[in-house]
């Protein structure tokens, strides 16, 4: 009677171990799958912009606990500036993924180091300036600035941006060009682009920061 019941119990917890291993192979590869229609050319546009946003607010946010950690512990949280990010990620999101999806379609003729090369000089001429000067007259719109406040902003900060934007991109866009597949390209540099929002957030924020005043967002 003893062994009968061991072996029935025995038989059950085989039974029990084949029922979990399928059910976590089946979770696994139901993972894999949406990892695959995420990043699927079909839906890799939404799936772009929804890091590309997160990022943004992500960056602005660890920018502003670091600025409370170093300056005023006591200091609420911004919710205006975090959701002037935002409303600047969703417009320059579609910005970056069409220009990353359109070096690789337009630079393709030469050797691979001459491809590589096209496109760093490409990002850093033109693709650089442009989005750097983007930034700061979309958040000076959204943040309720003159004209004038704007491009003296833009005269005395984006210089120091654009100067830290080749020290920091061209090895990273190297890493990119030369190692990261097509398709996960701009997952990578949405990654390195966090840190380099937070830099961002800072910048914009430095001077009224230490004025005390707050950014607002157009209503």
């Amino acid at each position: 009677m003893y062994l009968f019941i061991s072996k029935k119990v025995h038989i059950t917890n085989i039974k029990q171990f084949f029922y979990f291993s399928k059910r976590y192979l089946s979770i696994q590869q139901s993972a894999v799958q949406a990892y695959k229609n995420l990043f699927h050319s079909k839906y890799l546009f939404y799936t772009n912009t929804a890091i590309y946003i997160s990022l943004c607010c992500t960056g602005d946010c660890i920018q502003q606990q670091l600025e409370k950690y170093l300056h005023n512990k006591n200091a609420p949280y911004n919710f205006k500036r975090t959701g002037c990010m935002l409303l600047y990620a969703i417009f320059a999101a579609p910005i970056n993924h069409f220009w990353y999806i359109g070096l690789d379609k337009l630079i393709i003729k030469g050797s691979i180091h001459a491809i590589v090369g096209k496109k760093l000089l490409a990002d850093q001429l033109v693709f650089a300036p442009f989005i750097i000067g983007y930034f700061f007259l979309m958040m000076g719109y959204l943040e309720n600035q003159t004209m004038k406040e704007t491009q003296e902003e833009i005269k005395e900060k984006a210089l120091t941006v654009y100067l830290t934007d080749c020290c920091v991109w061209p090895p990273i866009q190297t890493i990119n060009f030369y190692l990261i597949p097509s398709h996960m390209r701009l997952l990578y540099i949405n990654v390195c682009t966090l840190c380099w929002n937070i830099f961002l957030s800072y910048s914009k924020h430095k001077e009224r920061k230490l004025k005390g005043s707050i950014p607002q967002c157009v209503s």
